[in-house]
């Protein structure tokens, strides 16, 4: 028991001094990896005329934006500065680089900047020296050359100053708070809505894409519009007006329509009665109706296309009949120029036989022409007989003649006279001529 309470005595000693040894290894080891000793680089040396007091061992060295190693340490020798630089394996310095201390932000940390003016120059060994080196100092004189400035600034009137943006902000936390908590709701729908945006993005690029092509179409949509705006500006006292006049004339039609209501409902009940009516005798309303309408079809058009001295037009119609007219309707009628119809030659001896005004020589003449040119015996018509007056197509033949009179005397015949002078010379007699 008691030579185990010696080596536990022993022990105890020897046990705490390992722990020591172990954490002060630690501690250094852990200084020199995070000054990159255990690192994959390779030292280079650069010698500076000064260095800043911003640059100091741990500051960057960056070639075009990216790290690319770090300072190790700064010594001075022969009057200048010595920095030591320990650059990452994966980079490659060329020997025509140059090292420039230079401001790393406003506040007074500066770094190493390597740059080269290509890369077909071979690479700096482990252990050499960069031959270029300068100081960058610009943004030192910016101070400099501030300080007279800032020295004349009144501090009485600087704090003055500050002061009153104090008060002035004072009490608006809650505002500002509420400002701020406002943005955040903002971007969080924004957030929300990522989607939604991306979609209405979408749309309004397709949408273009889908009018890309109707330029064209657009610009003289434009165009017109252009055009007809001034039209339309111009008249907007009238448009204003017909609408004006629009609005009275509903009112009063709506009145109309209140006040004689039951009437238009007794006027709808009776024509469901009419309309029956017209119904059963539709034959013979069809036939009235396109009746009346041919007759206003040849008044309608009855009058001259001459005009009187105020602007109006006039026209007239035969209301009686012509001697000559009736002559050459009826000769036409009894005597065409068509072969075949020998059948009418009893009617011609009728009509024309004893002391008849009726003169239808020529008619007559170009009829027996028709009717010798006929190679074929002559075959009357069903119904027809060569017989006398009371031949079947005898009675046709002057019922034909009495409708067509009656048809001469009652349709309006609307003068076809190209003018006013052609019209007065047709109311002159025959041998006074057109006037001059």
């Amino acid at each position: 028991m008691r030579s185990l309470g010696r080596y536990s005595a022993v022990t105890k000693p020897l046990g705490g001094l390992l722990t020591l040894a172990v954490i002060i290894a630690a501690s250094v080891v852990l200084v020199r990896l995070g000054e990159g000793d255990f690192s994959s680089s390779y030292d280079l040396t650069a010698s500076f005329t000064t260095a800043s007091a911003g640059l100091h061992p741990g500051s960057q060295v960056e070639e075009e934006g990216v790290q690319i190693g770090s300072v190790r340490s700064i010594v001075l020798r022969h009057h200048r500065a010595l920095v030591d630089l320990g650059i990452a394996s994966r980079y490659k310095v060329p020997s025509d680089a140059t090292a420039t201390i230079e401001p790393q932000n406003l506040f007074g940390a500066d770094q190493v900047a390597i740059s080269a003016p290509s890369r077909r120059s071979p690479s700096l060994r482990p252990g050499g020296r960069i031959a270029r080196t300068k100081v960058l100092a610009e943004l030192g004189q910016l101070f400099y050359s501030a300080d007279p400035l800032l020295s004349k600034i009144d501090t009485a009137d600087l704090s003055t100053v500050v002061n009153e943006l104090a008060a002035a902000y004072g009490g608006e936390g809650r505002e500002i708070a509420s400002s701020l908590k406002a943005g955040t709701e903002l971007t969080a729908l924004l957030a929300r809505t990522n989607a939604a945006q991306l979609a209405a993005l979408d749309a309004f690029t397709r949408f273009n894409l889908a009018i890309e092509n109707e330029g064209p179409t657009l610009n003289r949509l434009a165009y017109d519009g252009n055009q007809t705006m001034p039209l339309f500006d111009s008249a907007e006292r009238a448009y204003a007006h017909l609408l004006s006049e629009l609005a009275h004339f509903s009112n009063r039609f709506t009145a109309l329509i209140s006040d004689y209501r039951p009437q238009i409902n007794t006027l709808l009940n009776q024509g469901d009665n009419v309309i029956r009516v017209l119904l059963t005798q539709r034959s013979q309303v069809a036939g009235l109706v396109q009746g009346l309408a041919g007759y206003a079809y040849r008044f309608a058009h009855g009058a001259s296309r001459a005009r009187l001295p105020d602007g109006s037009r006039f026209g007239y119609f035969k209301t009686f009949v012509l001697w000559s007219d009736l002559q050459n309707f009826v000769c036409n009628l009894i005597a065409p120029a068509r072969s075949g119809l020998s059948f009418l030659e009893p009617l011609q001896k009728a009509v024309l036989s004893g002391n008849t005004m009726l003169n239808c020589s020529s008619q007559m003449a170009a009829f027996d022409a028709a009717q010798s040119r006929s190679s074929s015996p002559t075959v009357p018509p069903a119904g027809s007989s060569t017989g006398g007056r009371g031949a079947p197509g005898v009675a046709a033949a002057g019922q034909q003649a009495a409708n067509g009179l009656y048809g001469a005397l009652g349709a309006p015949q609307p003068p076809s006279l190209s003018g006013i002078a052609s019209y007065v010379d047709s109311l002159l007699p025959a041998n006074t001529g057109p006037l001059p």
